[in-house]
């Protein structure tokens, strides 16, 4: 199963929370805040997690789920089969220029 890091833009943090509910991965998958200096307020959201083929075709073809549309086109979706875990978060942040706010500092 190939890692992917998704990035949502923080307006959308919801949505594409409720359309992951929806397809039985839970609640709360965004979960990493980001920003360009890493400061709050976080202006993305993060999920770093590995994927199957049934998660890439839903993405090619998302159900008819209230929100998709707007989450699907907001998703900035990064995959590799190397780097994995962290090691393929960082290297996604970095090329996006995005770095973890550490909320609470």
């Amino acid at each position: 199963m190939p890692s992917a890091v998704l990035i949502i833009p923080a307006a959308l943090r919801a949505a594409a929370n409720a359309v992951a509910a929806s397809q039985g991965w839970g609640p709360d998958n965004y979960t990493v805040p980001l920003s360009a200096t890493g400061l709050p307020p976080a202006t993305h959201y993060m999920c770093r997690t590995d994927v199957s083929a049934e998660f890439l075709e839903l993405v090619a073809n998302p159900p008819p789920i209230p929100g998709v549309g707007a989450v699907i086109a907001a998703l900035d979706m990064d995959l590799s089969e190397w780097p994995r875990d962290a090691e393929h978060a960082e290297a996604v942040m970095a090329d996006r220029g995005l770095q973890r706010v550490w909320e609470g500092l």
